[in-house]
């Protein structure tokens, strides 16, 4: 029996600014369907206003006949399956790294694709780099409704890094997403079909290690979006074969795969390409340098968090000699540093390292003033979460030491207008609600992992239209965790914890509607369809899915304060 803790209650308002600011709507909660179509990459609107959408296929139309009113507790979560060891590659049960979510073969059905690695020895193949997680992997496609394995990747030609994070992209839109990753050999990148069969490779000029995993966008708007790393770009021709599209200017050392799309004006017009070394124009040519002289850890990410400032912002956690870790806020546009935010002066408590470190960041409006989006992070030893200015607002004690750069993300559960922080460290996975001053736990459950650049996945994972939440775990290293006072009991119930979870609301379809998709570890929702194809940047301007990172759309402006009666469910306690 899985132990669940509820720690506190997350106050429910009735009102949410809305994701997209230029539409006024009246709405009604226990509504019909209405609103914006996603699914195919365009914007279409609905005629009907009682309820905003933003994919057409999303939730069943019928208005229930009797409702029940929901409350605070819809935010808690229970179990909805645990994926379990097959007999496909029976030993690769570890995941440290985060899935992804897609439907992948245009069937209407969402999968859950992630990669899987073995601390068995023998299972590693001669010509591997590193060992466990960085050394040869198998890609998992799981049924998203059942978390049952639908097939299983892992022969040499085919095998990912350990701990890569796959890429799903529609590259000929054709209407199925190809999955696209690092080979564990670190010298191609890899493509598969939607069936899992192999589409081609692409040999790198240099050694590329991609725990975050690859983007995608179109940047030349051709049709044929284009896979990001931090030295270039590649895209498919006419005849479905890779070629290096752009180089990145000065950027020919290892490849860490740390890119993403930026925007630098607020109408998204003028897009460039984001690396941890600097802000690069769409034809590769330097448009902002970074400073990366004796750069340790760094996690980059880009939104919208100074509204004073033209455009989205650089966030960056970089670590540097002697001066310890900093969280940067950079002007996209000049490269000019707004401010810089010392994390070792903020953190009491230090891993026996004595270093603070800082990893994937999330960016939302996690206040009450939707005007404004604040940056969290966690480090080794805390959760701490930023205003636009880097001014720290809130902290949490965490325990990451073995990565101290442990990824984040967020969402809206209870359509409050205040998205939630969703963490796991060493030994639990938690989720957050910030209240002015202080970080409010409202759920905890064991969840151990030792810990790299993963972090959770809220998507739509079986077609239903509702939220679900995808964590990751792994145990290999679970007898060095639990040794705090009361942890004790904790251990056993790790030792059965590996692999994928997916978690529900405990009253059934409780959680805000989004959308079935995640489709990259930096992962912006603006950009892709649910499809898996590149939306226009423009069409989100100004809003506030634009803005922030890490964070999956939320479709309705209503919370989901009535559900069937009918749906209540028990849930695990």
């Amino acid at each position: 029996m899985l132990k669940l803790k509820h720690f506190g209650k997350v106050a429910q308002t009735t009102a949410f600014f809305g994701v997209l600011t230029a539409i006024a709507v009246s709405f009604q909660n226990c509504g019909g369907p209405a609103g914006l179509d996603l699914s195919s990459g365009g914007l279409v609107e609905s005629s009907s206003t009682n309820l905003v959408e933003v994919s057409a296929r999303l939730f069943d139309p019928a208005v229930p006949e009797e409702c029940i009113q929901v409350g605070a507790g819809a935010t808690i979560p229970t179990l909805k399956w645990q994926w379990l060891p097959t007999a496909q590659y029976l030993n690769f049960d570890q995941v440290m790294s985060a899935p992804v979510v897609g439907d992948i073969n245009g069937d209407g059905k969402p999968e859950v694709v992630a990669t899987y690695f073995s601390v068995r020895e023998q299972d590693r193949f001669g010509d591997a780099v590193g060992t466990t997680y960085t050394a040869n992997g198998v890609i998992r496609i799981i049924n998203g409704s059942t978390g049952r394995d639908l097939m299983a990747m892992g022969a040499a030609n085919l095998a990912p890094m350990g701990s890569t994070t796959p890429l799903l992209v529609d590259l000929d839109s054709d209407g199925t997403m190809e999955i696209v990753y690092q080979h564990y050999t670190g010298t191609k990148i890899v493509a598969l079909n939607s069936n899992g069969t192999l589409r081609w490779t692409f040999p790198v000029p240099e050694t590329i290690f991609c725990m975050d995993g690859l983007s995608a966008y179109d940047l030349d708007k051709n049709g044929r979006p284009e896979i990001i790393t931090s030295n270039y770009t590649i895209e498919e021709d006419a005849t479905r074969q890779p070629f290096k599209k752009v180089a990145l200017q000065g950027q020919t050392g290892a490849n860490n795969c740390k890119a993403l799309v930026l925007a630098t004006k607020n109408d998204q017009s003028d897009l460039k390409i984001l690396t941890f070394a600097g802000i690069f124009n769409l034809n590769g040519t330097v448009s902002s340098p970074l400073n990366t002289t004796n750069l340790g850890l760094v996690a980059i990410g880009a939104g919208d968090v100074r509204p004073d400032v033209q455009g989205n912002e650089v966030v960056r956690i970089a670590q540097f000699p002697g001066t310890g870790s900093a969280l940067e806020i950079i002007n996209a546009s000049t490269g000019a540093l707004l401010s810089t935010t010392s994390l070792d002066s903020l953190s009491v408590r230090r891993c026996p390292s004595n270093t603070v470190g800082g990893g994937p960041l999330t960016i939302g409006n996690f206040d009450d003033d939707p005007s404004t989006m604040e940056v969290a992070v966690a480090t080794g030893q805390n959760l701490m979460i930023f205003n636009g200015h880097g001014q720290l607002l809130a902290a949490s004690e965490t325990q990451d030491c073995s990565s101290l750069q442990t990824g984040m993300s967020s969402f809206d559960f209870n359509g409050d207008g205040k998205p939630e922080l969703l963490y796991g460290d060493e030994e639990y996975f938690r989720i957050y609600s910030y209240r002015p001053g202080k970080l409010l736990e409202i759920f905890k459950i064991v969840n151990p992992t030792g810990t790299l650049l993963e972090y959770p996945v809220v998507a739509d994972i079986d077609g239903n239209g509702t939220a679900e939440l995808l964590v990751a775990g792994n145990n290999y290293a679970v007898s060095s965790f639990y040794k705090d006072p009361g942890e004790a009991g904790d251990v056993e119930a790790a030792k059965r914890v590996t692999g994928i979870r997916a978690f529900t609301a405990q009253i059934n379809q409780a959680w805000m509607k989004t959308r079935p998709i995640w489709n990259q570890h930096y992962y912006q929702p603006s950009l892709v369809s649910d499809r898996g194809v590149s939306l226009d940047a423009r069409t989100f301007a100004n809003s506030a899915i634009a803005k922030g990172l890490r964070i999956n759309q939320q479709l309705s402006l209503a919370p989901p304060t009535c559900v069937k009666k009918t749906d209540v469910t028990k849930g695990v306690r």
